[in-house]
């Protein structure tokens, strides 16, 4: 963690595997040197026909048991279409993707794609994908799983105006069956993100708006499907207690098998609990009553580190960004460019990655762009600290005696403390915000309404900078404060449509200098993500920054 180069996976892996995913090659490693110079013209070899297993031991492996995750937080709906609140949805095996994306290594993120209901891919031509379907895959209600059903799910999130997945769509123009396991995807344009996309992995709540659900089911239930949700994945739903817990069975006709031959998972059962208070979840971890979790917080990682009933694993190339953005629409930094400059130079962003990261955490002052990413630069424009030309700054902009905005953030942690800290800069400065806690929905529909000055808000880890389109891009699912500018979006749509790292580059460079220019939104702070749990919990992996329990084990 506290070597910069490792704080975030350098995923042009995506454009790797568009240029070839031959299964004899090794996986290439996330790094420049392994791009691509052009994009594929002609037919690609497969990719590798199986999420194979992990190779453990057979003795070691044991059946049985119930594997018991927690978060603080219920889901608001088990439908992919719909879902938003949390992202423990995308985290149990419940629905699966065509694609899944595999860290081989945790330590730098090293990954590659693998398939999943996809047993193979061929990239015809930069605008078309054909993907050779798994045979023999039963949904949890026993219906088949074919090409008829991945363009029906395609359809429904595409077109359903309820769909949180249309931002990920929008470059693929429609899906076509070609024979019953055979599935085509035209795009609307070359995109280095259609892999990436294609998997859970691509963070946030749409991180799964390609998770496969049984047409029948949602058919039959209609608006309840959300209490009904039918995958094809190891696990099936029980019971949902809502905000207190959900209970899965292992589903006895799952198509993939573990090391022993027989159908995963290995354990008989798994409970989400709701365990609303952290420090009461740590507590339960430590007790053994609880086995996984995402959502330990930094104050209690070094306590986790020297315990050895648990295993603290943290994904440093797949950070949480902090980000502050002003409200654009509205006074007081709506048409002053230097209050908003003020703003910008007033945050102490190693200071506060200091003080509240213990050691984890790194400033941040590229806005979404990290390490590695195409367009990196160190040397680009950036609004250092500098609380003196802040203050000048301020009094420049026409405020002699000081502004006073509002400032709203989420209660709960993360949040709490860094808003805390922004604050405090500010009010040195002139910058008088007023701080307002409250729940995550009540947030959003205040920013929704306009009615704020400056928040704090996350985004979650990308695999591309492409992916800042959700938080950044003008009709990002995302974009929680309202942040706009149209040169900016088609900055983005032409970064993503090249498969090149150099021009891509040169192309993300270009955007930043747009965020910079318009000095609204900053980047804050870089947090890693985590998975906490048990010893006794065995071959836990991760799939992007999140945690895959497809293969773990109770010992």
């Amino acid at each position: 963690m506290r070597e910069r180069f490792c704080v975030v996976i350098a995923v042009v892996v995506v454009l790797v595997i568009l240029a070839s995913c031959a299964p004899s090659a090794p996986p290439a490693a996330p790094t420049k040197a392994s791009v691509p110079a052009a994009p594929p013209t002609a037919a690609v070899a497969a990719a590798p026909t199986a999420a194979a297993a992990t190779p453990t031991p057979m003795a070691q492996i044991k059946r049985g048991g119930t594997l018991v995750h927690a978060r603080t937080k219920d889901t608001d709906s088990w439908d992919t279409l719909l879902v938003r609140s949390s992202e423990h949805i995308v985290q149990l095996p419940l629905y699966e993707t065509l694609v899944r994306y595999d860290v081989l290594d945790n330590k730098t993120g090293k990954a590659e794609y693998k398939g999943e209901l996809a047993e193979s891919w061929e990239i015809v031509n930069p605008t078309t994908v054909v993907f050779k379907l798994r045979k023999g895959v039963k949904f949890h209600d026993g219906t088949e799983f074919n090409a008829e059903v991945a363009k029906w799910v395609l359809d429904r999130e595409k077109n359903d105006p309820k769909s949180g997945g249309k931002a990920r769509a929008a470059f693929i123009k429609n899906g076509e069956v070609v024979d019953p396991l055979t599935f085509k995807l035209n795009l609307e344009r070359p995109s280095a993100l259609v892999l990436a996309n294609l998997t859970r992995a691509t963070g946030g709540p749409q991180g799964v708006w390609f998770g496969m659900v049984s047409p029948t089911a949602v058919k039959k239930y209609g608006d309840d499907y959300a209490t009904h949700p039918v995958g094809t994945g190891p696990i099936m739903m029980v019971e949902w207690k809502r905000d207190q817990e959900t209970k899965f069975k292992a589903f006895p006709d799952y198509w993939r098998k573990g090391e022993d031959g027989k159908s995963l998972p290995y354990y008989d059962a798994l409970t989400s609990k709701v365990v609303p208070d952290a420090a009461a979840l740590h507590a339960e971890l430590r007790a053994g009553t609880v086995h996984i979790t995402d959502l330990i917080p930094p104050s209690s990682w070094k306590q986790v580190e020297t315990d050895p009933s648990l295993v603290l694993k943290l994904a440093p190339w797949a950070p949480i960004r902090f980000n502050l953005v002003l409200n654009q629409h509205k006074p007081p930094f709506d048409k002053n460019m230097k209050l908003r400059q003020a703003a910008m130079y007033a945050i102490d962003r190693k200071g506060i990655a200091d003080a509240l990261g213990l050691g984890y955490n790194l400033p941040s002052n590229y806005v979404n762009w990290v390490p590695n990413f195409p367009g990196w630069d160190e040397s680009l424009p950036r609004y250092d600290y500098d609380s003196e030309k802040a203050k000048a700054l301020v009094k420049e902009a026409g405020f002699a005696d000081g502004v006073q905005f509002p400032f709203y953030a989420i209660a709960q942690d993360p949040w709490r403390k860094p808003a805390e800290a922004v604050q405090s800069n500010f009010d040195r400065v002139g910058l008088k915000a007023v701080l307002d806690f409250m729940d995550d929905t009540t947030v959003i529909q205040r920013l929704k309404n306009l009615e704020f000055g400056a928040t704090l808000w996350g985004s979650s880890p990308y695999l591309d900078p492409a992916h800042m389109e959700s938080s950044l891009a003008c009709q990002g699912a995302g974009n929680r404060a309202f942040y706009c500018n149209e040169a900016f979006d088609k900055c983005l749509v032409e970064g993503e449509s090249l498969y090149d790292f150099d021009k891509r580059a040169e192309v993300y460079k270009r955007c930043w200098k747009i965020l910079y220019e318009d000095a609204l939104v900053t980047g804050v702070m870089l947090q890693p993500t985590v998975i906490v749990h048990s010893a006794k919990l065995k071959n836990v992996r991760n799939q992007g920054y999140l945690m895959d329990l497809w293969e773990a084990w109770l010992n």
